[in-house]
């Protein structure tokens, strides 16, 4: 038999222990260096971390903060401070920088070793995010000789009761502390102000930054009150949530086990339209007797909701969010969020207790106009205040900012109001090189003799640039090119897949000029210099839209609803876009940026695409339109009363209904009324030559 070490090893024929031997050897070495790898790994991604925690923040990944506490005692609460008491606030520290912003410095962790008796505090990560928050904004001041307030590195975020001496007692050994001058102290814990009233904590001189304030408990012009924050997955968009006045359900009542049964008749004696909602002491899961978690609440069904105490603390951001008109008791204690600053009476509603019946009637006999302006407003204060907690300690550096300097803080309209724009929502120049001209672009079916007539009108305005056509009748061809009228500026024709009055504001690639000239193909009787005013009238105010048949927009208050109105006036609030000059960006924003319900509505409907149009323009520019001329009649002269859509019965209910339905959709009425039109210098003058420039510009 052959030694077995001699058996060439690509035969694989060693015996079964010599196999297992040599693969112990070879998984032995694999093994150790596999260790030494991870080892050195380890060792680098310690020493990296530790390094940019020193550098930049506390680690998280260590959830104790020593402080020396043995010559230290708790500094008592001044209950009588307020910002323009010395004893509390020292302005001075307050040296205004270049953007009046209020600097906060906040110590690092690692100052509060030391050799003494140490205490252990928890620190959640919400503490650290919050600090690394205020370290990269603009309030930020490095050192602490150029800061104005202090945020101590203690975090009472969402500690509680029991832990309340060490938090004070961690307060008072905190550098830079001096008995909590100039201090700021944030916290998401709504019972955190009554712990310091009832003298649990101690916070000495420090301003409170918190919810759950009450009047006896609150500093006024010194503590902020803050929101609760929502919490995480919370979030709905405004897109998703029912109009408030189509909402079945007219009040929503939220209390607790103990006060449900006070409310059940109003449930009784109106189902359906009142419900009353058993919410949970905290978020704990469902108790036995059926109450609701927080996270559990549901109230986008619901036009208003009836909220007091502790639960409105607690709930009052998700009722902004839910688009829920909260309802508070007139006699209500609690301090509602930056009240210092947010007029809540824009977005609350406030009753007389008790709630009865009578009181559900009454709301539900508020104009619908009022309610989507609050509805608007208590949208935009969650929005802009309320969002995340990043938000809200935002928010609340703000307001402090405004008192320490408030030559430079922000008025009650910024505060409260969405930002108008302050320049059109179009980047363009102020005044367009004339020579661009515009674009006519008409709307056509089936009028073929009124539409090249149209077009021979056009060819006379020095300004046309080009003459867009869009074919919307699938069943018959636009005529032969010898049919057309020749004209100096190109003519093009589009045809339609689909009949749809949307196609108007199509930003089609063959429109060259940022003027666009809207038209129907039966407007024949403007003139060439009505046009050619229109269109200079339009270079001065390229952000509106501009034009010549004008309407108002009433509310009815006896049926409640909105209402078209064609009769002449002296005021207006739309110009239709069957004569009517527009930025080329509005197209788009009409194709891309409008809800996609408006624009079905509008082809389903086969009408109102220009109400919609104005509605998106004075929503964008918090601007009405601009009627140019005097003339008020528009009427096809050649065209039958079968071929126009003005000329049905019902037509003016249902641009009515077009109104109420945009109305609902945009949440509020974006329309501006106006009592002005546009007309020549030398209007009415008895002028002739170079000084009449647009010597017929139309009659009544």
């Amino acid at each position: 038999m052959p030694d077995r070490k001699t058996i060439p090893l690509h035969r694989w024929m060693y015996p079964q222990h010599w196999r297992w031997k040599a693969l112990k050897r070879l998984f032995r070495r694999r093994l150790c260096w596999i260790i030494l790898f991870f080892t050195a790994f380890l060792l680098l991604y310690a020493q990296l971390t530790s390094h940019g925690s020193s550098a930049e923040d506390d680690d998280e990944s260590s959830p104790l903060v020593p402080v020396d506490v043995g010559s230290h005692s708790p500094s008592l609460t001044w209950k009588n401070c307020s910002h323009f008491s010395a004893a509390c606030f020292n302005v001075y520290r307050c040296n205004a920088r270049a953007n009046d912003l209020v600097s906060v410095h906040w110590p690092p962790t690692a100052s509060l070793f030391s050799h003494g008796r140490a205490l252990h505090l928890p620190s959640s990560r919400a503490f650290h995010r919050t600090r690394r928050m205020i370290l990269k904004s603009q309030y930020y001041a490095e050192l602490p000789v150029d800061a104005c307030v202090f945020v101590p590195p203690v975090d009472l975020l969402f500690g509680n009761a029991s832990s309340a001496r060490s938090a004070s007692l961690a307060l008072s050994a905190s550098p830079l502390w001096n008995d909590g001058e100039n201090h700021l102290i944030f916290s998401a814990r709504p019972k955190l102000p009554f712990d310091v009233a009832s003298g649990r904590l101690h916070v000495g001189k420090a301003i409170i930054a918190a919810p759950g304030f009450v009047l006896g408990t609150f500093r006024q012009g010194f503590d902020i009150a803050l929101p609760v924050p929502l919490e995480a997955g919370r979030r709905l968009s405004p897109s998703s949530l029912q109009s408030t006045w189509t909402r079945p359900v007219i009040l929503s009542i939220l209390v607790s086990a103990d006060n449900a049964a006070a409310f059940q008749h109003l449930q009784k004696s109106h189902p359906g339209r009142v419900r009353v909602h058993c919410m949970c002491n905290g978020n704990n899961d469902q108790s036995p007797d059926g109450c609701l978690r927080t996270v559990d609440l549901d109230l986008t069904t619901s036009r208003f909701c009836f909220a007091f105490g502790p639960l409105l603390t607690v709930l009052l951001g998700e009722l902004l969010l839910a688009g829920c008109i909260p309802v508070v008791p007139f006699d209500s204690d609690l301090v509602l969020p930056f009240d210092e600053v947010l007029d809540w009476s824009r977005s609350v509603l406030r009753i007389h207790l008790p709630v009865s019946p009578e009181t559900v009637t009454d709301l539900e006999k508020l104009p619908a106009r009022d309610i989507a302006v609050m509805r608007t407003s208590a949208w935009f204060f969650w929005d802009r205040y309320f969002r995340s907690w990043d938000v809200i300690v935002t928010t609340a550096l703000q307001v402090l900012s405004s008192r320490i300097f408030p030559k430079t803080a922000r008025t009650y309209d910024e505060w409260n109001q969405p930002a108008e724009e302050t320049e059109p929502p179009v980047f363009l120049p102020g005044v367009l090189a004339k020579s661009v001209g515009f674009t006519a672009v008409i709307l056509t079916y089936d009028r073929q003799d009124s539409l090249l007539q149209l077009i021979s009108l056009l060819g006379r305005c020095p300004s046309l640039a080009k003459v867009v056509i869009v074919w919307n009748n699938q069943d018959k061809a636009p005529p032969f090119d010898d049919a057309w009228p020749v004209i100096p500026q190109p003519v093009r024709v589009l045809r339609m897949k689909k009949n749809v009055l949307s196609n108007r504001f199509v930003p089609y690639a063959e429109i060259d000029t940022e003027a666009v000239f809207s038209l129907d193909d039966d407007i024949l009787m403007l003139t060439p210099d009505e046009i050619e005013f229109g269109f200079q009238v339009w270079l001065e105010n390229w952000d509106r839209l501009v034009g010549f048949p004008s309407r108002l927009h009433v509310f009815n208050t006896s049926s409640n609803i909105w209402e078209y109105n064609s009769e002449w006036g002296s005021t207006l609030s739309m110009v239709l876009t069957g004569a009517a000059f527009f930025n080329k960006a509005y197209s788009r924003y009409y194709t891309q940026s409008l809800p996609r319900t408006i624009r079905d509505y509008v082809d389903t409907h086969v009408n109102c695409e220009d109400l919609a149009m104005n509605f998106l323009i004075a929503n964008m520019t918090k601007k009405g339109p601009i009627k140019v001329g005097p003339r008020k009649k528009f009427r096809c002269p050649n065209c039958s009363n079968q071929d126009m859509l003005s000329a049905d019965s019902g037509h003016l209910m249902e641009r009515s209904q077009c109104i109420g339905y945009f109305a609902e959709a945009f949440g509020f009425m974006p329309l501006v009324s106006v009592q002005y039109r546009a007309d020549t210098t030398l209007y009415k003058e008895d002028a002739s030559g170079e000084e009449a420039r647009y010597p017929n510009i139309g009659s009544l």
